[in-house]
């Protein structure tokens, strides 16, 4: 039962932190600044990048775990 709770919360947490990287404007040469209508580009701040650490030190952990239970 740990081993699954452990599992899924891997999981959990790699799906969080793929949801917290910005969506970034389609590229495009055609532009100054390389984006679509001049756009530019998102930029993360230091809360999210931070949670996106802990958040895969999280999966690691769980991961480790999972795999040491299934031996």
């Amino acid at each position: 039962m740990i081993a699954t709770i452990s599992g899924w919360l891997c999981i959990a947490c790699l799906a969080l932190t793929a949801m917290l990287e910005p969506t970034e404007p389609k590229k495009d040469g055609r532009f100054k600044t390389g984006y679509k209508n001049n756009a530019v580009k998102p930029v993360k701040s230091k809360e999210t990048n931070q949670a996106q650490k802990l958040l895969l030190m999280v999966a690691a952990v769980s991961v480790v775990i999972w795999y040491l239970i299934r031996q």
